[in-house]
């Protein structure tokens, strides 16, 4: 397992920003809707329920991008629902259907602890080594028709349950409740 500190950190405290951000932002929707009621019986100032509700917009416009950037990227690494498969020598093996988060340049992938480099087209049925037991992988999107890996297999790919939704509804498209 690799471990980072550092970024262990900056995730947690990115999380707190959000959740702090999403918490202002309906508190000033609360104190609009609160001014809006108000200003129609004269007990506050039209100006007043202005600026509240402009600083309301404001607000909730900044938290739904924070919310956005996060579950697109985290400090510039996106993040993908990708098909991961251990070949370790063999045409198939073990896979998994999992989110990864790639560095920025893209050339190296992490998954599960692991850190995963591009074998640039020198792989033997590989597209990425694991970089502590260097161990190869078929890495790719998944597709549409489930026919995901490499090589023709009977094995059944794990899918992560935090992505599974998604993988069924987005990706397969079909209805997640139809899926094991």
């Amino acid at each position: 397992m690799i471990a980072t500190p550092e970024l262990d950190q900056q995730l947690v405290q990115a999380e707190a920003d959000l959740n702090t951000a999403q918490a202002n932002a309906n508190n000033a929707r609360i104190q609009a809707e609160r001014y809006t009621g108000l200003v129609q019986s004269d007990a506050v100032s039209r100006q007043d329920t202005d600026t509240y509700v402009n600083q309301a917009f404001q607000i909730t416009f900044g938290a739904t991008k924070k919310s956005r950037i996060w579950q697109t990227s985290f400090m510039g690494h996106k993040t993908r629902v990708m098909y991961i498969e251990r070949k370790a020598g063999n045409l198939t093996g073990p896979a998994r259907i999992g989110r990864v988060t790639y560095s920025k340049t893209g050339a190296t992938i992490y998954y599960g602890g692991r850190e995963f480099r591009s074998l640039k087209g020198a792989g033997f049925k590989a597209n990425y080594y694991d970089v502590e037991t260097g161990d190869e992988y078929w890495i790719s999107g998944p597709r549409r028709d489930g026919s995901d890996a490499l090589y023709a297999t009977n094995i059944v790919p794990e899918i992560d349950e935090d992505v599974r939704d998604e993988y069924w509804t987005k990706i397969r498209k079909r209805a997640a409740a139809n899926s094991n």
